[in-house]
């Protein structure tokens, strides 16, 4: 007997499209929960990064986390499956996407359970609807930027490396600040930094200002709230820029506009201008 559950599924969109909707934490919120809530807690996409999800349903709270083993774009995804109401009985998920043609992609996912008695339980809790449920939702948001204007996250990026790359560096960026870890909100950045902020001076400038003007926020954590929306990169070679909404507070709508600069420094991409903003 097998320990393996293999399902296929063929979705009217590129590879790179498919995979953008599949690691985009602001699209997976849009079809993962199959219509409930889902709060992306933590998207760390690259190996050895922690993902977790939190889903509000009518039958309670459902936390979901794992860690990435492997992440290949836009090919193949591997990752842990953990369910926080059945800790210990952990599942190895291995997503890999096959183009079809220019609009056209088959997914394959393989979940690869710890025993046979695990996999059976899973199987009868209705895993099978439950995915079918959430494709369905990925279906219709595929459907959605095929039929109107390109907008969001879906919009803004491409199917470039470098692209990928900014995006898991704004996220694990965001990551630190949710966990009020200074070293590593401080770590993506250059040494001659430059922030903009809503407070305080008109200007910080360099590694030192930086972290003396995070500190206070970060001491005043946790902020589990800090959200990123509506992320879109435009890149070129060797520059790159982006612009979100910030959500920071419980309970509130996105508050604070935020535009990065990134540079590439042999090879990897450093932010080097940070501007927050708020309507006045």
């Amino acid at each position: 007997m097998t320990r393996e559950v293999r399902t296929e599924r063929v979705f009217e969109a590129s590879r790179e499209r498919v995979w953008q909707a599949l690691t985009e934490p602001a699209l997976l919120t849009q079809w993962w929960g199959r219509g409930n809530r889902v709060v992306v807690e933590r998207f760390e996409l690259y190996r050895g990064g922690h993902w977790r999800f939190v889903e509000h349903a009518d039958d309670g709270v459902h936390g979901f986390e794992g860690r990435f083993s492997e992440v290949q774009g836009p090919e193949r995804l591997v990752q842990t499956f953990d369910w926080d109401g059945a800790p210990g009985h952990p599942i190895v998920t291995t997503t890999t996407l096959e183009s079809l043609g220019p609009e056209r992609t088959k997914l394959v996912t393989v979940s690869l359970f710890f025993t046979e008695e695990d996999r059976d339980a899973m199987v009868q809790s209705g895993m099978a609807e439950g995915q079918e449920q959430s494709y369905r939702a990925l279906d219709e948001l595929l459907a959605a930027h095929r039929a109107g204007p390109p907008s969001g996250a879906l919009a803004s990026l491409g199917s470039t490396g470098d692209e990928h790359e900014l995006c898991a560096l704004v996220e694990r960026w965001a990551c630190a600040v949710r966990d009020g870890d200074l070293e590593s909100v401080l770590e993506p950045h250059t040494e001659d930094v430059l922030l903009f902020d809503v407070a305080g001076a008109l200007q910080h400038r360099g590694s030192s200002e930086y972290r003396r003007a995070w500190a206070p926020f970060l001491d005043g954590g946790p902020h589990q709230r800090f959200e990123l929306g509506e992320l879109r990169l435009h890149v070129a070679e060797n520059v790159a820029f982006a612009h979100a909404l910030l959500g920071i507070e419980p309970g509130r709508e996105f508050a604070v506009r935020l535009t990065l600069g990134f540079v590439k420094q042999r090879g990897v991409w450093k932010i080097a201008h940070e501007h927050h903003s708020s309507p006045v």
